[in-house]
Order: structure tokens, then sequence, then C-alpha cells
């Protein structure tokens, strides 16, 4: 299927990820469809990267539960660059972002300026709620190559009321989004990380989002949570993103209900009626055809979302909203 409408992607990932894949940006230039006309992109979820004058990898920021008391500490390490073994490790500094923010917004910016060819590319920093300062969050909401803040839960084991009243005030003054990763666990949590899945469910998303008014991003379909798609129905400042639908497809107990087709459960629980509230986003590079196998990328949603919207009986007016339209007003580009 030919695909002449434009799309914006609403959502993606940069850079190495501790438990991920390796998301370059000449990939992602050489791979997504030439009809990605703007991408918003944030380096990746827990950033796993070699600094300048060392060989080996460095994590700034990563989280231990205890168990008994349920209190949360973020360490920095060095890995072995080959075995990937723990050379070092202290608690995490403050803003233990402000690398990779920066690094990504100066290379977004440098191709922008020399690669007139290639679709545009906007910057989301990633913020973390406990340890970044709120100077350092003003600083990059302030910057004018910011588009959006990236609030990633799972990766920063943090919940909606962790951001700070502060940054809510700034995030309203600077008119800037807020994207953030949902989450579900359909058992009760057996493990730290089910735990901090379900601090990130999708409802308590969309409370916080109603609660502040700040243009808010839910990601991955909400994993099909009626109940937070349709408490969001009427707010302008909400907007859904479904990808990586065959990633969250393959990993069922992590949705509120099994699916054989997440993309088109997705559209049957919020069209028509909430047709403004969808933007397309492949999450780059989750956008994986089977599972974690992160070599194999996924590069036909556009077609698929076309197809699936179609066998509901709609047409390409909502389609242009949900691969287009949506996303250019809610980051106001295109």
């Amino acid at each position: 299927m030919s695909i002449e409408i434009p799309i914006i992607d609403a959502h993606g990932h940069f850079g190495r990820h501790m438990k991920g894949p390796l998301n370059r940006l000449e990939d992602y230039q050489n791979e997504s469809p030439k009809s990605v006309m703007h991408s918003v992109i944030s380096p990746g979820p827990t950033p796993l990267y070699v600094r300048p004058g060392d060989d080996r990898l460095y994590v700034p920021a990563r989280w231990i539960r205890n168990s008994t008391d349920g209190t949360f500490k973020y360490v920095q390490q060095y890995w072995d660059s080959k075995s990937l073994d723990v050379l070092e490790e202290h608690a995490s500094s403050i803003n233990p972002y402000m690398e990779t923010n920066n690094y990504w917004l100066n290379r977004a910016e440098e191709t922008n300026n020399t690669h007139s060819n290639h679709n545009v590319i906007h910057i989301m920093p990633i913020h973390h709620p406990i340890l970044d300062t709120v100077d350092e969050v003003k600083r990059l909401l302030y910057d004018s190559r910011t588009i959006a803040l990236k609030v990633h839960g799972a990766a920063c084991a943090v919940a909606p009321n962790d951001i700070k009243p502060e940054v809510i005030d700034l995030l309203k003054s600077a008119n800037k989004p807020i994207i953030v990763h949902t989450d579900y666990n359909v058992q009760e949590p057996q493990t730290n990380l089910q735990y901090i899945y379900r601090m990130n469910d999708p409802r308590k998303w969309v409370e916080w989002a109603k609660t502040t008014g700040i243009k808010t991003l839910i990601t991955h379909a909400a994993r099909l949570s009626q109940e937070a798609i349709s408490a969001a129905k009427g707010c302008d400042n909400i907007v859904f993103g479904y990808g990586p639908d065959l990633l969250i497809m393959a990993e069922q107990d992590r949705l509120f209900k099994k699916t054989d087709n997440l993309m088109l459960d997705f559209f049957k629980l919020i069209l028509p009626e909430q047709s403004d509230q969808i933007v397309f986003d492949f999450d780059f590079g989750w956008n994986t055809k089977t599972g974690r196998d992160w070599e194999k990328r996924d590069w036909s949603m556009p077609e698929r979302s076309i197809e699936a919207v179609e066998s509901l009986g709609y047409d390409r007016k909502i389609v242009s909203k949900i691969l287009y339209n949506n996303a250019a007003r809610f980051f106001d580009i295109g």
C-alpha cells in the first residue's frame, strides 16, 4: 500500500539503552518511511554510553529497590565494554541525564542543519523527577530546541506524583508537553519491576494530566485500559500513542485485556469519539517484528494503521488525524 499521507512520528528513542536496543540516528533515517516529516525522539530510557576519554560503558542512573521497605536508591555505574561486568558504582548525582540530553540536542540541530532532505528531528530530553534539579528542567524547557519532556517511569522508578510542583509550573509556563511511559501487570506484583509497572498504570497518568492540565502524551495504547481512555474523553490536553504495537502485543501480561490485534482493539476503544486524541508513534527501536529481537525492526505501522481504521468503516480524514494532524497540533509543529 502506498502511503501518501505525511506522518509525524510522535515518540521514539536514540542511543543505547541498558537492557534494550542500540538506536542509531543513521539507521532511523535510512529505514523510516520517506513520508515521515517530523520525528519526536528522546535519549534511551536508561542511557548506556561511552564518555569522552573513557573506554568503559557508563550508566548515569539506574534504580535499586529495597524489597523490605519499598524505598529506592539510584546508582551510576561503569561497565566493562566487553564483558558488561560492573567495574565501579557510586550514588547517582543530580541531573544524571544532562550529558546525554545535551548530546542529542546538539546532534539533532546539526543533523537538521546539514541534511535538508531528511525529516526534521525534534528532541524531547529525558527527565528524572527524583534526581533532576528545577534549574536544570528550566534550562531544558526554555531551550528552543526542546519540544517536550519525556518521563520513563519504569526506567526511573517513579510515579506521576513524583513530578515536582515546580516542574509542573515550568511545563505550563513554557507551554511544552510531557510524554509518559505507561505500564501494567495483570498479576499482583511478584518482582520489583512488576511493582514499578503498576506505579505507571495509565489510569494514574490520565488522572495526573486531568488534574494538572499539562499537555500529556500517554504511550503504549494506555495498555488497552478502557477506563483510562474513557477518562480522557473531552480533555484537549491528552493524546494517546499506540506504538510499538507488535512488541506490546507480545507481552500480554502487561495489558488490561488480551488481544490478537492491539492496534485494531485500541482503535475500537477510542474511535470515533476521541479521534482527535490519537497520535502515531513507532517507538524506535522498540518497533520490532517479533518480541525483543532488536535487529528486526517493523516499519509497517502506517500501512497497518490505515487498514485498521478503514476496516472499522472510517475514512482517510481519521487517518490523517492519526498520522499527522493531531501531533502537529499537540506539538505545535508542521
